[in-house]
Protein backbone atom coordinates (compact mmCIF):
# COMPACT_ATOMS: atom_id res chain seq x y z
CA UNK A 1 0.00 0.00 0.00
CA UNK A 2 1.37 3.37 -1.04
CA UNK A 3 0.59 7.05 -1.33
CA UNK A 4 0.09 8.49 -4.79
CA UNK A 5 0.08 12.20 -5.57
CA UNK A 6 -1.95 12.91 -8.68
CA UNK A 7 -2.56 16.05 -10.69
CA UNK A 8 -5.16 16.82 -13.34
CA UNK A 9 -4.55 20.10 -15.14
CA UNK A 10 -5.16 22.05 -18.30
CA UNK A 11 -1.40 22.69 -18.30
CA UNK A 12 0.55 20.35 -20.56
CA UNK A 13 4.07 19.23 -19.72
CA UNK A 14 5.72 17.16 -22.43
CA UNK A 15 7.45 14.01 -21.23
CA UNK A 16 8.65 13.39 -17.70
CA UNK A 17 10.22 16.04 -15.50
CA UNK A 18 12.95 14.86 -13.13
CA UNK A 19 14.58 16.53 -10.14
CA UNK A 20 17.69 14.74 -8.86
CA UNK A 21 18.55 14.78 -5.17
CA UNK A 22 21.82 12.95 -4.76
CA UNK A 23 21.15 9.45 -6.04
CA UNK A 24 17.36 9.82 -5.72
CA UNK A 25 14.98 11.27 -8.29
CA UNK A 26 11.60 12.89 -8.04
CA UNK A 27 9.66 12.33 -11.24
CA UNK A 28 6.62 14.10 -12.60
CA UNK A 29 5.21 11.56 -15.04
CA UNK A 30 2.58 12.36 -17.64
CA UNK A 31 0.00 9.55 -17.25
CA UNK A 32 -2.63 10.98 -19.59
CA UNK A 33 -2.38 8.21 -22.18
CA UNK A 34 -3.04 5.46 -19.61
CA UNK A 35 -6.27 6.98 -18.23
CA UNK A 36 -9.51 5.09 -18.93
CA UNK A 37 -11.56 8.30 -18.81
CA UNK A 38 -10.31 11.77 -19.65
CA UNK A 39 -11.82 15.21 -19.51
CA UNK A 40 -11.31 17.14 -22.75
CA UNK A 41 -8.35 19.50 -22.60
CA UNK A 42 -7.02 18.02 -19.36
CA UNK A 43 -3.74 16.22 -18.68
CA UNK A 44 -2.94 13.77 -15.88
CA UNK A 45 0.29 13.50 -13.89
CA UNK A 46 1.79 11.45 -11.09
CA UNK A 47 4.54 12.82 -8.83
CA UNK A 48 6.70 10.04 -7.43
CA UNK A 49 9.98 8.93 -5.98
CA UNK A 50 10.75 5.26 -6.39
CA UNK A 51 7.35 4.47 -7.92
CA UNK A 52 5.08 6.14 -5.34
CA UNK A 53 4.73 9.29 -3.21
CA UNK A 54 5.33 7.67 0.21
CA UNK A 55 8.69 9.44 0.72
CA UNK A 56 6.97 12.82 0.35
CA UNK A 57 4.75 12.20 3.39
CA UNK A 58 7.01 10.34 5.86
CA UNK A 59 8.06 13.51 7.67
CA UNK A 60 4.47 14.80 7.74
CA UNK A 61 3.24 11.52 9.18
CA UNK A 62 5.95 11.57 11.87
CA UNK A 63 4.82 15.05 12.94
CA UNK A 64 1.11 14.13 12.83
CA UNK A 65 1.68 11.01 14.95
CA UNK A 66 3.83 12.82 17.51
CA UNK A 67 7.18 11.37 16.44
CA UNK A 68 8.67 14.85 16.22
CA UNK A 69 12.02 13.80 17.68
CA UNK A 70 12.41 11.33 14.80
CA UNK A 71 11.18 13.73 12.10
CA UNK A 72 14.56 15.46 11.79
CA UNK A 73 16.09 12.18 10.64
CA UNK A 74 13.58 11.74 7.82
CA UNK A 75 14.48 12.98 4.36
CA UNK A 76 12.23 15.87 3.37
CA UNK A 77 11.32 16.41 -0.29
CA UNK A 78 8.95 19.35 0.32
CA UNK A 79 11.05 21.97 -1.48
CA UNK A 80 11.39 19.84 -4.62
CA UNK A 81 7.72 18.81 -4.70
CA UNK A 82 6.68 22.44 -4.22
CA UNK A 83 8.80 23.35 -7.28
CA UNK A 84 6.84 20.83 -9.32
CA UNK A 85 3.48 21.97 -7.93
CA UNK A 86 4.41 25.53 -8.83
CA UNK A 87 4.53 24.52 -12.53
CA UNK A 88 0.75 24.19 -12.56
CA UNK A 89 -1.76 27.04 -12.77
CA UNK A 90 -4.45 28.02 -10.30
CA UNK A 91 -7.66 29.61 -11.61
CA UNK A 92 -9.55 26.30 -11.21
CA UNK A 93 -7.38 24.72 -13.92
CA UNK A 94 -5.61 22.22 -11.65
CA UNK A 95 -6.82 19.52 -9.25
CA UNK A 96 -4.50 17.64 -6.91
CA UNK A 97 -5.23 14.49 -4.94
CA UNK A 98 -3.39 12.41 -2.35
CA UNK A 99 -4.50 8.82 -2.69
CA UNK A 100 -3.63 5.94 -0.37
CA UNK A 101 -3.77 2.89 -2.66
CA UNK A 102 -5.51 -0.11 -1.16
CA UNK A 103 -7.51 2.10 1.20
CA UNK A 104 -11.23 1.44 0.81
CA UNK A 105 -11.48 1.46 -2.96
CA UNK A 106 -9.40 -0.53 -5.38
CA UNK A 107 -8.39 2.12 -7.87
CA UNK A 108 -5.13 2.85 -9.61
CA UNK A 109 -4.12 6.47 -10.06
CA UNK A 110 -2.38 5.40 -13.27
CA UNK A 111 -5.69 4.56 -14.97
CA UNK A 112 -8.59 5.64 -12.70
CA UNK A 113 -7.99 9.32 -11.83
CA UNK A 114 -11.53 10.32 -12.84
CA UNK A 115 -13.08 7.45 -10.84
CA UNK A 116 -11.00 8.30 -7.78
CA UNK A 117 -11.86 11.99 -7.87
CA UNK A 118 -15.59 11.17 -7.89
CA UNK A 119 -15.44 9.53 -4.43
CA UNK A 120 -13.25 12.22 -2.82
CA UNK A 121 -14.35 15.31 -0.91
CA UNK A 122 -13.78 18.46 -2.97
CA UNK A 123 -12.16 21.64 -1.63
CA UNK A 124 -11.09 24.85 -3.30
CA UNK A 125 -7.86 26.50 -2.15
CA UNK A 126 -5.61 29.17 -3.58
CA UNK A 127 -2.52 27.85 -5.30
CA UNK A 128 -0.23 29.70 -2.87
CA UNK A 129 -2.13 28.41 0.20
CA UNK A 130 -1.93 24.86 -1.14
CA UNK A 131 1.81 25.09 -1.78
CA UNK A 132 2.36 26.54 1.71
CA UNK A 133 0.17 23.84 3.29
CA UNK A 134 1.93 20.99 1.47
CA UNK A 135 2.80 18.33 2.71
CA UNK A 136 0.09 18.77 5.36
CA UNK A 137 -2.69 18.08 2.88
CA UNK A 138 -5.57 15.73 3.54
CA UNK A 139 -5.96 12.32 1.99
CA UNK A 140 -9.08 11.57 -0.06
CA UNK A 141 -9.59 15.26 -0.91
CA UNK A 142 -9.60 16.69 -4.43
CA UNK A 143 -8.06 20.14 -4.12
CA UNK A 144 -8.98 22.57 -6.86
CA UNK A 145 -6.40 25.33 -7.07
CA UNK A 146 -8.04 28.72 -7.48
Amino acid sequence: MCYFLGICSSHYIDGDTTISIGEREIVLANITSSQKQKRPGMFYYNIMEGGCACAFFRKRNAVIHGLVEDSGKIEDFSREVRKILNLFPGNAQTEIILYWAGDVDEYSLLIDFEDIIQVFTHKQISKQDFIQKYPFIEERVAYTLI
